[in-house]
């Protein structure tokens, strides 16, 4: 055999070593990267500091007014349809934080309206640009950004009749840097993901130090202002009963009064909770007062002597309890009986499902509505079991704070739907067997204000509950408020009366208001003299 046609196979080096020199040059390119990538970073400063809130310990003599907002920069459309300003976070801060030692239900207190002007250059533009050099340099080049608010706040105090007695210019200003080492690309991803949340926390930031400012200035200014609280009140109580208006408070039924065989009452009054401080969860003053003053009332002579008046205050106003009383109480009802049903309390929407709203009763836990607090539905379906042709509710729900946690994004009342959920309660209005109810839903202000509890009424009462309870112990009936003068109080002759007290007491800071079908004749108290 030829030699030339068997031979052994040998490597061939030169190949060999290309191969090897491209493994170590891949290998350093994966040193390098990951050097780069362990080097690279993003830092970010946000301002200003977190300002910190110290309780007021002397008497409140404020009164929370309005809070208005607008903005002006490249952002401002942006932010008026997304919210993204501050008045939200400041609502919150000052009623539920340590703030809210500022401010107090009195209407005798001076009113404080707040008016913030945000000015923003949108940040998507520069971002944008900044993105763009960070490719054009190959990520290699560290990059800087810088971007601020300037949010200028005014602070108005003025007395009752709306002259002013101080103003208080403030001014917070907020930064957010970057500052984006190489490989700048990484780097811009990571400001890029925390965007949104490094913005809400730079805007609360400035909304707390604008409250801290107005926290010091009115501990500073406290005595030149309780001269002024003092003078306000003064004011206030030289002020006349004014009659009330001749408005019609909602559709009146035709025809004769249907005679009224019984009288129930369910009264719920909540000033203690088992679980406050949970998600801003606050006790009330004077709710469970009022229920006792109202359930007092109605037992005796003056109120009619009710045939059954179910009392539930604080500890014994449990869901369950709640329930007992509206299902099995109220189970003998029959078509000629009039029925009120009174809750004085907070109420509120559950925070993990916004359309879901609540009554709540003293062992609601917040965290947990659906299945501790009394829904809406169920007051509803309850009311639309019992059997009488007349129902009264009173409903004086919407106190200030409630659950405001800002964590949940409820701020305040102007978010608190409650109002208009106790509205719809009137429905269709039928029973069992759709016989027709004369249903009034009678709530203690319109939606988007507050319930207000006042120190010097009776010893300290809700607004609302007190007028009412004034109404129908028999000035309603007096000629000099609108009445006719003939003894006994009507359903019609207390909203009224009722209604326009309250609108003027508080200087047209809360509107009670009506829903529902009634007849104004019903009588509430009180006796027509025997003809001779």
């Amino acid at each position: 055999m030829c030699g030339s046609c068997h031979r052994t196979p040998r490597s061939n080096p030169r190949r060999f070593g290309d191969v090897l020199m491209c493994a170590r040059q891949l290998a350093r390119a994966g040193v390098l990267l990951a050097a780069c990538l362990a080097a690279s970073g993003c830092m970010i400063r946000r301002g200003p500091e977190r300002a910190e809130l110290k309780r007021l310990d002397r008497p409140p003599i404020l009164r929370l007014g309005k809070i208005t907002e607008e903005f002006t920069g490249s952002w401002a459309r942006a932010a008026q349809e997304n919210q993204l300003g501050g008045r939200q976070v400041v609502s919150a801060l000052l009623r539920q934080s340590e703030a809210a030692s500022l401010f107090g239900p009195d209407p005798a207190n001076l009113v404080a309206d707040i008016h913030m002007v945000t000015n923003h250059e949108d940040d998507g533009p520069r971002l944008g640009f900044l993105a763009l050099m960070s490719i054009c340099t190959l990520g290699v080049w560290p990059l800087s950004y810088h971007s601020e608010w300037i949010c200028d706040v005014v602070v108005t105090v003025r007395r009752c009749d709306g002259s002013p007695v101080a103003e208080y210019p403030y001014q917070a200003r907020g930064t957010y840097d970057i500052l984006a080492l190489p490989l700048t690309m990484f780097s811009l991803g990571v400001a890029a993901l925390r965007g949104p949340q490094d913005g809400m926390e730079v805007r609360q930031r400035m909304a707390r130090k604008a409250v801290a400012d107005l926290m010091r200035t009115a501990e500073s200014d406290y005595d030149r202002l309780a001269k002024a609280q003092k003078a306000n009140a003064a004011l206030l109580a030289s002020q006349p009963v004014i009659p009330p208006t001749t408005t019609t408070p909602g559709p009146a039924v035709g025809g004769l009064p249907a005679p009224i065989s019984r009288r129930y009452a369910v009264i719920v009054g909540v000033s203690e909770h088992k679980f406050r401080g949970r998600m801003g969860l606050t006790d009330l003053r004077y709710a469970a007062r009022d229920a006792q003053a109202l359930a007092a009332h109605l037992r005796g002579p003056e109120g009619g002597r009710f045939d059954s008046v179910t009392l539930l205050c604080n500890q014994e106003a449990t869901t369950q309890n709640v329930k007992i009383a509206l299902r099995e109480r109220l189970r003998e009802v029959q078509e000629g009986d009039f029925v009120v049903v009174a809750w004085s309390g907070h109420g509120g929407p559950d925070p993990a499902e916004l359309k879901r709203l609540y009554l709540i009763t003293h062992d609601t836990d917040p965290e947990h509505m659906a299945a501790t607090a009394y829904a809406m539905e169920e007051f509803r379906d309850d009311l639309n079991r019992l059997r009488a042709r007349n129902i009264l509710v009173l409903a004086d729900t919407c106190h200030a704070a409630g659950i405001t946690d800002p964590t949940v994004g409820l701020r305040g009342p102007k978010d608190n739907k409650i109002v208009e959920g106790l509205r719809a309660l009137e429905g269709e209005a039928k029973g069992p067997n759709d016989v027709p109810q004369l249903r009034l839903i009678f709530t203690s202000c319109e939606a988007g204000e507050t319930s207000l509890e006042n120190a010097n009424l009776g010893g300290g009462h809700g607004v609302f509950t007190w007028f009412f309870l004034q109404a129908i112990a028999g000035q309603a009936d007096r000629r000099d408020f609108g009445g006719n003068a003939d003894g006994v109080v009507t359903l019609g002759e207390t909203i009224e009366f009722t209604r326009d007290q309250v609108k003027r007491f508080t200087q047209n800071q809360q509107h009670p208001d009506t829903a529902g079908r009634f007849d104004r004749r019903v009588i509430l108290s009180g006796s027509r003299p025997t003809p001779p």
